[in-house]
């Protein structure tokens, strides 16, 4: 059986999506669902708009049993609170995450670089735990994901290019 290599296939520029991602980016955008519109205007730098959107489109056309274990298909609750929870904390010069399905319905955000590892899990709205760990600095924190998304701005702040220095 094919295994799915799904943790690095976000596109490394945006014009590298598919012209089927970009129409169905685009008719989300025209289209009248509330939720979704609010969800493509909270995110405001195109490059990470159009990598992230495109991602979670690819994961909400996921068939049940992905893994092969039988996991279901991220929920739209999730991927929509994704969007939230990232256009609360990301920054101008922040990188784009890596966005991976969860095997329990939810959607992971991750990033690992500059020392840091720094993962989100959302299993639905104001849902999920958050984890990150410095190794250079011996500092980490971890914890529920709730309404008050403060404690993830230092770790979201270290991956930004002046504050790692």
């Amino acid at each position: 059986m094919k295994q799915l290599n799904l943790v690095r296939t976000i596109p490394a520029q945006s014009d590298a999506i598919d012209g089927s991602t970009t129409t169905r980016i685009e008719s989300a955008r025209q289209a009248n669902f509330p939720r979704a519109q609010r969800g493509l205007e909270l995110l405001s730098e195109p490059r990470l708009a159009n990598e992230v959107l495109a991602r979670l489109c690819e994961l909400l056309d996921l068939k049940p049993g992905w893994d092969s274990y039988n996991a279901p298909v991220p929920s739209r609750d999730s991927a929509m609170f994704t969007l939230e929870v990232l256009n609360k904390i990301m920054k101008p010069d922040s990188p784009v995450p890596f966005v991976v399905p969860s095997s329990s319905g939810g959607i992971q955000i991750e990033w690992h670089q500059k020392d840091l590892d720094f993962e989100i899990h959302i299993a639905g709205p104001y849902q999920g735990d958050f984890w990150w760990n410095d190794s250079k600095a011996g500092k980490g924190d971890e914890g529920p994901l709730g309404a008050d998304l403060s404690p993830l701005h230092s770790a979201i702040s270290k991956l930004s290019p002046a504050g790692g220095k």
